[in-house]
């Protein structure tokens, strides 16, 4: 007999993707959890607190993997680690676990970090940026209306003007996790968030990279709820 939990697997009956939008307006605490994949105890605790030791949440967090609490997902889900075709993305189809047998496993045991959609989507955050010239400096400015002229006017060599790039939380369901969802950061200038591979805009990549983990880190939460905000069917339910 199957052990995995079937009720995270997609169904025909849901949309494929929740609008993050809506469930940023009209759940105002939906919860997101992530196993964190770390040898050793990586909390400690002070006053009573518990809090996450330095370096146990990597800075690899561009397109981060995490899952929606309050719908079919529940925290001890976590156990369950999905892989080869069963992280393929999900796009309406019919899906057999039983098709899917070398595709998970079970860990003995695992910890987890919550976060809240609402202080990851729609974000904007700061992060320092190098241009090569002036020149690329005033196209930058004209093309995001992120830069004011008196901050051009100080440009020279190895001048660093802040700029700002959108997080946001995008729902990417699997083959065997409905409620898996991703973060995502897009610089002013990109009309796509910025990809985890790839060499294209190296430094950029490194810097926004930089101050998404600096926001994750901060709004990271340790314990573990007491109590999980429902999500509203009508967000993942297909309306006749």
């Amino acid at each position: 007999m199957c052990e995995y939990p079937i009720r995270i697997l997609p169904k025909k009956q849901y949309v494929r993707r929740i609008n993050v939008d809506d469930l940023h307006t009209k759940c105002l605490k939906s919860l997101l959890v992530r196993r964190l994949d770390f040898d050793g105890n990586p909390f400690h605790y002070i006053g009573g607190r518990k809090l996450l030791n330095e370096g146990v949440v990597s800075d690899d967090v561009l397109d981060w993997s995490t899952n929606l609490l309050g719908g079919e997902f529940k925290i001890e889900d976590i156990l369950w680690k999905q892989k080869g075709d069963g992280i393929i993305e999900w796009n309406e189809e019919d899906v057999d676990i039983c098709d899917y047998d070398e595709c998970y496993e079970q860990m003995a045991q695992a910890n987890s970090v919550f976060i809240t959609v609402n202080c990851l989507h729609k974000t904007i955050v700061p992060y320092r940026r190098k241009f090569g010239s002036k020149g690329d400096l005033e196209q930058y400015a004209e093309k995001t209306h992120d830069i004011d002229k008196e901050i051009i006017e100080q440009y020279h060599a190895g001048y660093e003007p802040e700029c700002h790039a959108t997080v946001t939380v995008e729902h990417k369901p699997t083959k065997l996790n409905y409620w898996h969802m991703t973060i995502e950061i897009t610089p002013r200038d990109l009309t796509e968030p910025m990809p985890r591979d790839g060499k294209k805009n190296k430094s950029v990549k490194k810097r926004v990279k930089e101050a998404l983990h600096l926001h994750i880190i901060k709004n990271l939460i340790c314990e573990e709820p007491r109590n999980v905000e429902d999500i509203p069917k009508v967000l993942y339910l297909k309306q006749e």
